[in-house]
């Protein structure tokens, strides 16, 4: 509903008596704003009138929320041109949801195309927001846009409630908001995502019928669901909530990154939670690993991907071609022995793509991961030499990983706390193996790096870094450089 002042008259027509007043309203909701239209407040007579909504909205069954900045609701035809003072590149605010529709979906299909239009459901602003972050992570937006888009986020949940309302946008908001593993609440974003998938029904074989939300996608969902679940207790300890024998949801088949990590996801739920999946035997995560490694023989030889310079790179050209390309790429030689390979400069910190990392990258990186707790679940529980099961191949993608943690520290594995946690798993693999690339990586990380040997030594390791993650996103700029001049 709008906030509104009285404004006092001088008199009224006759010259005579108390003056008159008239409400002017000071502000509209973020509805009225993006449609342009009068915010009134209904009137006092009606039961409505302390919902808390203005007319159009209550008529339209649109949440009134204050939440989202003047740029945010302001149309096609405006754009805030965000202007990186030290490198003078600029960004289209309103381009951050074409980037995520571009880069994010075509490989993790988990919101359909009805979902980007308002006018389907009247809860739309937190997945709009939670898009628009993601999509300006994508493109390497500065802190002060971000820290604008974290705001709006955090005021929509804080004045709107939308964790109890089980919703299909509410559930794609969360997913997308549990991907940020460096912030506290994000195995409470997760949790509230799974109960309410699962009061939708959607881990069911047989779903019931929900608006706006096809059958395909909610699958996509749920398996997202499934990852996240098994990755959160990786990269925190957050117990597992999803079982095997509770859900019956049909394995994904397309596309084909996607079932990648959905296959390396199981692996790593065999090894390290076992009693979520049926029928679970101690050579099950071998059997499953060795797998998927033989449709995937090649993995270990794709080249990592060059990073693409901040000057040769626009948003138009990230639009028109999605995805980096995996040609023009440096082609690290491989470890045959406990030299590792060597790692190019990595790039300066500046406004550049984060998704130069291809899918295959991403891949490599997840495979190395699971590579990487293979080797720490063996020397933790297993009592066996580990490096029995390690072959040329997974000594190969260990080292990949690092190199690809070398080469993108200062682009996507600066702004994907996941990504380098991903990395330091392959790390701590190399260092228990004794291989000279795995000291290097302890003699970088520091702070007790080399007497990692399990899960629960990274978890310790770990918490030291998130909380200095969190001290530096709280003190990173919250406005615009130019509103702090003169």
């Amino acid at each position: 509903m709008s906030t509104t002042k009285p404004v006092l008259h001088a008199g009224n027509s006759s010259g005579r008596g108390p003056p008159n007043k008239r409400i002017k309203t000071t502000r509209a909701c973020d509805q009225c704003r993006k449609a342009r239209s009068r915010c009134e407040d209904p009137p006092a007579v009606t039961s409505a009138a302390s919902s808390g909504r203005c007319r159009r909205c209550i008529k339209l069954n649109k949440d009134c929320t204050f939440v989202l900045s003047v740029v945010e609701t302001r149309g096609r035809s405006s754009y805030l041109k965000v202007l990186d003072s030290e490198e003078g590149t600029e960004f289209p605010y309103a381009d951050y949801i074409a980037t995520f529709k571009t880069v994010f979906l075509p490989s993790c299909p988990i919101i359909s195309t009805i979902d980007f239009s308002s006018s389907v459901h009247s809860t739309h602003i937190l997945l709009t927001c939670c898009m628009r972050y993601l999509g300006a992570l994508f493109v390497g937006t500065p802190d002060y846009t971000l820290a604008e888009i974290r705001t709006s986020i955090k005021s929509y949940l804080f004045t709107k409630s939308p964790l109890t309302r089980p919703l299909p946008q509410n559930i794609q908001a969360l997913v997308l908001l549990a991907l940020r593993i460096e912030d506290r609440a994000c195995g409470i974003w997760l949790t509230t995502a799974i109960r309410m998938a699962c009061a939708l029904g959607w881990n069911r074989s047989v779903k019931p019928p929900v608006p706006s939300a096809p059958l395909a996608m909610t699958d996509f969902l749920w398996w997202t669901l499934v990852c996240e679940d098994i990755w959160l207790f990786v990269f925190t300890g957050t117990s597992s909530l999803i079982y095997a024998r509770d859900f019956k949801v049909r394995n994904p088949i397309s596309p084909a990154f996607f079932c990648d990590i959905v296959g390396l996801s199981n692996v790593a739920r065999h090894l390290l939670r076992p009693e979520t999946v049926d029928a679970a035997m101690p050579s099950a995560c071998q059997e499953l690993l060795a797998n998927w490694e033989a449709t995937h023989q090649d993995i270990a030889s794709v080249p990592i991907p060059e990073p693409t310079l901040p000057q040769q790179t626009t948003t138009d050209d990230l639009l028109s071609t999605g995805l980096p390309s995996e040609s023009s790429q440096w082609t690290p030689p491989p470890p045959s022995s406990e030299t590792s390979p060597q790692t190019p400069p990595s790039p300066a910190a500046s406004i550049s793509l984060n998704t130069t990392l291809t899918p295959t990258a991403l891949i490599q990186l997840v495979y190395a991961a699971v590579v990487g707790l293979l080797v720490l679940d063996t020397v933790a529980t297993r009592n066996r030499d580990p490096n029995l099961l390690i072959d040329a191949q997974r000594r190969t993608i260990l080292h990949m990983a690092l190199a690809l943690e070398s080469r993108f520290r200062n682009g996507a594995f600066a702004r994907w706390r996941l990504l380098a946690k991903l990395a330091d798993i392959a790390g701590a693999a190399l260092s228990v193996l004794g291989m000279e690339r795995g000291r290097e990586w302890a003699a970088e990380r520091g702070d007790g790096a080399g007497d990692i040997k399990t899960l629960e030594d990274l978890w310790e390791y770990w918490e030291v870094g998130d909380e200095e993650a969190i001290k530096n996103e709280c003190g990173r700029i919250n406005v615009h450089p130019t509103l702090t001049q003169g």
